[in-house]
């Protein structure tokens, strides 16, 4: 079984069958086997049927049901489906539609979940040799990644089928024609920590030239792009560390709690901190917030900021990461959990610890815990990212 994009206006055609030639709009998901059964079949263990009930399920095309052998209809849970997806598709937790009043129907495990990680083919060519061959795969690469308009940006960036999707819903963005006060250059980069580049960097071609990539994509990208409507902000002027950066996010909507936080605090920018691995872009990167501080989700703050300052996303673990996905669909994830107003993010305006920059000792704590108390798969780079941390000393 496969998913598609669902735009068959732009399909080669749609009858008798969907032909499609764009091959980065079909993601495999499940595979189905018939099984003939002999006279054996009786005296092999079988296991149990499942009796756990989903707490909702895809909604699909009215027009187009999966339908099964039978004629039974085949339901797909949602927590199949990684929580960015399904944030993306508007379904984080709705019950999929009038499918569930069907006789029969066919219900996909909810342990099929696991399929779903989706570790695209791109990945061997972006791990390629260097040379003439690496230059024309990565070429090859970038056309079948290029699939949607992003951010409503007007330009076409690398995507995989679920970002593509997300495009469509971007709450968090800024809009063209937004006004801000903040100045690039504003940020003393020597108040914040400080890395070497880590003694493995050498052993590491596949992150370093997946981080060249992006550097350069990024840097495209923020010079073509008003500075308000883009709402982050990089000085690769002084990135001198490949495996870190500093983002700075900014130009929120004035109507949100943040901002108006920000602005009596005299804020303008959150400032962000990224580490890479070595495995990186198979693992995903550690992303925290430096400064200013957050109100605790205990004291009534929000955002998806951990009390230690780790952005707590499913998308930054190994249980919602894609190899595919960009660094600026990163930013764009972070940026719209901090618009998130269920509940909203606020400041700490706490006297004294409130001025204090986040450590990166107690964001990674943080990160575990929630990671944990989520049930998400901790990467495996998160000891590196101590070990780099170790360097400040």
């Amino acid at each position: 079984m496969c998913e598609i994009v669902n735009d068959p206006a732009r399909y080669v055609s749609t009858q008798p069958h969907f032909v499609i030639d764009k091959i980065e709009w079909i993601q495999c998901r499940y595979l189905f086997v018939r099984v003939n059964a002999s006279s054996q079949t009786g005296n092999q263990w079988r296991p149990k049927k499942s009796v756990f009930t989903s707490k909702g399920y895809l909604r699909q095309d009215p027009q187009h049901r999966l339908i099964g052998d039978h004629r039974n209809e085949i339901l797909i849970p949602l927590s199949a489906i990684p929580t960015a997806r399904r944030r993306a598709l508007g379904q984080q937790g709705s019950v999929g539609g009038p499918g569930l009043t069907r006789e029969n129907p066919i219900l996909l495990d909810e342990e099929d979940g696991d399929v779903l990680e989706e570790i695209d083919g791109e990945l061997d060519d972006l791990l390629a040799s260097d040379g003439e061959e690496e230059d024309s795969q990565r070429q090859t690469v970038r056309k079948r990644r290029r699939t949607s308009t992003d951010s409503g940006l007007g330009e076409l960036r690398p995507s995989k089928l679920t970002t593509g999707m997300q495009d469509r819903n971007n709450t968090g963005q800024p809009q063209a024609g937004t006004t801000t006060t903040f100045r690039p250059g504003g940020l003393d980069l020597a108040s914040l920590p400080k890395l070497a580049e880590p003694t493995w960097a050498a052993s590491s071609p596949g992150a370093l030239r997946a981080l060249n990539r992006e550097i350069k994509d990024l840097q495209k990208i923020q010079s073509n792009t008003d500075l308000a409507s883009l709402g982050w902000y990089i000085d690769f002027d002084k990135l001198d560390n490949m495996f870190h950066w500093i983002v700075e996010l900014h130009s929120f909507d004035v109507n949100l709690p943040l901002a108006q936080d920000m602005k009596r605090a005299g804020c303008s920018s959150i400032v962000l901190e990224l580490r890479f691995g070595s495995s990186y872009p198979i693992s995903p990167p550690f992303v925290r917030v430096i400064r200013p501080r957050f109100l605790p989700f205990a004291h009534g703050g929000g955002g998806h900021v951990t009390i230690g300052g780790a952005i707590c996303s499913e998308l930054l673990t190994n249980s919602g990461w894609s190899p595919a996905l960009s660094l600026e669909k990163v930013f764009l994830e972070v940026r719209m959990n901090l618009c998130d107003m269920d509940p909203p993010a606020h400041l700490d305006r706490a006297d004294g610890l409130g001025s204090m920059d986040y450590n990166i000792f107690e964001a990674i704590d943080a990160f575990r815990r929630a990671a944990t108390a989520h049930g998400w798969q901790i990467p495996s780079d998160m000891d590196m990212v101590s070990s780099m941390s170790a360097l400040l000393n």
